[in-house]
């Protein structure tokens, strides 16, 4: 039997000191954050910096600041966690469920996720620069102003996702994305021309879509190709980013009033 403990890394101070007999390190890990949770353990900026977890179940737990540098997590179920402004820097997710999770702020700087849930989960402000996202789960996530620069996201699913200032640029080279010059004076020329913005729904018929659907429309092809690729979201966002790369991804679920209102700002602007 020998001490474990998890340090803050702010202050060094001691969040859990408990003997273990367990010398199998990701037990060891399993353990005390087990017992971290079940006795109401405030985690916050503790020193997880390399840490091993496998086939745990840490629903709700708080690791608000958490250095978890270089961390493994196989099978583990964070689903309702607090995440936020956490460091999860070079970390390998693989199975893991984030669902409804809190990770506003996160470093997730070149982090690995396979077959990640992170469905209705915060991620707003967070840095996924140069992450791989494979077989990750977005629906309903809010991913407003985060930052997905040089990011891949092979079978990512974003439907419904909150994408309002996401940073794609160059990610991932926006391969087969057609720049739509002046994309919003071509919406509105649309418009004028007969066609209707429904903002509940991304197409209803050739001359009816959303915001979102009209640049998917307008796009072609290569905006079909993309739509199935990915989803219709995640589509329009790159449409919008290789078109307008100063500009930031407009709101896909605004009200008509407000696109309508947004569309002849950046009109009206000029190309950017």
């Amino acid at each position: 039997m020998s001490n474990f403990t998890i340090a803050s890394w702010k202050n060094r101070q001691a969040l859990i000191s408990m003997n273990i007999e367990e010398d199998n390190w990701p037990r060891r890990w399993a353990l005390a954050l087990g017992h971290g949770l079940a006795t109401h353990v405030d985690l916050s900026y503790a020193d997880l910096t390399g840490a091993v977890l496998t086939d745990i179940d840490l629903p709700g737990i708080w690791l608000l600041g958490a250095d978890l540098t270089g961390s493994t997590f196989d099978s583990v179920t964070l689903c309702d966690a607090t995440l936020a402004d956490a460091i999860l820097k070079d970390t390998v997710l693989e199975d893991v469920d984030l669902s409804n999770a809190n990770l506003r702020g996160a470093d997730l700087h070149h982090a690995a996720l396979q077959n990640v849930n992170c469905t209705r989960a915060d991620l707003t402000s967070a840095d996924l620069t140069q992450a791989l996202l494979s077989d990750v789960n977005f629906t309903h996530a809010a991913l407003i102003d985060a930052s997905l620069q040089g990011t891949t996201f092979p079978l990512t699913v974003f439907t419904g996702a909150l994408l309002t200032g996401v940073d794609l640029l160059f990610a991932p080279d926006l391969p087969g994305v057609p720049r739509i010059p002046d994309l919003d004076r071509k919406i509105l020329a649309a418009l004028e021309d007969g066609g209707r913005l429904e903002m509940d729904t991304w197409h209803s018929c050739k001359t009816t879509h959303c915001r979102a659907g009209w640049a998917i429309h307008l796009a072609g092809t290569e905006g079909e190709k993309l739509e199935r690729r990915y989803d219709p979201a995640l589509a329009a966002a790159l449409l919008y980013t290789a078109s307008s790369p100063n500009l930031p991804i407009p709101d896909f679920f605004a009200t008509k009033e407000d696109a309508l209102e947004d569309m002849r700002a950046r009109a009206e602007a000029g190309p950017h």
